[in-house]
């Protein structure tokens, strides 16, 4: 493999990440999604690497901070750092750091049923949606409960 090939490599590699951070792997893989040789391709992610721009933990890091902030949980954090191609070395890492926002669930959940009686509909409809952000059962049990208290009423049934 040439110096040219190298750069116009390097180069490449550098406008991809322009546009967003990628892991090791979604960048190797775009580059071979642009044509580049796998030679070339594993060159430029070794030397972003060697040189700070590739940090998988760090981007793992960050994105489990931002899906958090938006309102995910530990499961769909998960599944969203392996969609990203994060080895699972580097999603465990991360998610050993991952501390649920318990607030910001039962702010989410306040936000729902907007500061009324829900019934066992709404109860289900509430649960399931914040299951498919990635919450247990166990957290979001406990947020309905939350929610309960603040009404100050036993008229929420939250154990179905």
């Amino acid at each position: 493999m040439d110096e040219t090939v190298k750069r116009e490599t390097l180069e490449t590699a550098a406008r991809i990440l322009e546009y967003h951070h990628r892991s090791r792997r979604a960048l190797y893989d775009r580059l071979l999604e642009k044509g580049v040789p796998e030679e070339a391709a594993a060159y430029a992610v070794a030397r972003l690497r060697e040189l700070g721009y590739l940090n998988d933990a760090e981007y793992g890091r960050t994105l489990m901070r931002e899906l958090a902030a938006r309102g995910y949980g530990a499961r769909r954090i998960r599944m969203a750092l392996r969609e990203k191609k994060l080895e699972p070395e580097d999603v465990e890492a991360v998610m050993a750091e991952y501390v649920p926002d318990e607030d910001r669930l039962r702010a989410c959940v306040a936000a729902k049923l907007k500061g009324r009686i829900p019934d066992r509909k709404t109860l289900k409809r509430t649960a399931d949606s914040l299951f498919r952000r990635g919450f247990s059962w166990e957290e979001i049990r406990s947020a309905l409960r939350s929610y309960a208290d603040t009404l100050e009423t036993d008229d929420i049934d939250i154990t179905g």
